[in-house]
């Protein structure tokens, strides 16, 4: 094979290689485990999710440890992360630009659509943040109240958000 050959091909392993580095990373990458090191100052950016109902222009700001609890919003959280980090990987490989940015830092945005009401969302989040408060207080937690009315789209809430 020529030079011309090998050059024309050469594209091709490149465009290859990176859909295969990107499908690693997105299979092996999590987010990193939580040390047990003394609080960090409060940041809006690193610390803190938007959920969003489907359909709807109300979004929540709620504490990513406290989101973090629903299995569903904690997976999508993370496979948001490792698509950033998969993509500003493929940039900087692609065009070899050493000095892009990746900017895992800023808020993220879950769209929730299992849940279409505002009251089950509410009722929702303020059981991730009594979740968070009471997981290690177990003598001290007090009753969580909820109403008659939402108790059936919370039990449909709970079970598809895994809390």
């Amino acid at each position: 094979m020529n030079i011309i050959g090998i050059q024309n091909l050469m594209p091709c392993f490149v465009n290859w290689f990176l859909r295969k580095l990107c499908i690693f990373f997105e299979k092996n990458c999590k987010m990193p485990p939580k040390s047990a090191k003394a609080p960090v100052p409060f940041d809006p950016k690193t610390q803190m999710v938007v959920l969003k109902l489907e359909g709807g222009d109300h979004e929540f700001f709620v504490d990513r440890q406290c989101a973090c609890l629903s299995g569903h919003i904690k997976d999508r959280i993370e496979s948001r992360l490792n698509s950033i980090l998969c993509s500003a990987l493929f940039l900087q490989l692609y065009t070899l630009i050493g000095d892009y940015t990746l900017n895992e830092n800023e808020i993220p945005v879950i769209t929730i659509d299992v849940v279409s009401e505002i009251e089950v969302m509410e009722k929702v989040i303020q059981y991730l943040y009594y979740k968070n408060r009471y997981d290690n207080e177990p003598d001290k937690r007090p009753t969580f109240e909820i109403p008659d009315a939402l108790v059936l789209q919370l039990m449909v809430a709970a079970h598809s958000l895994k809390t």
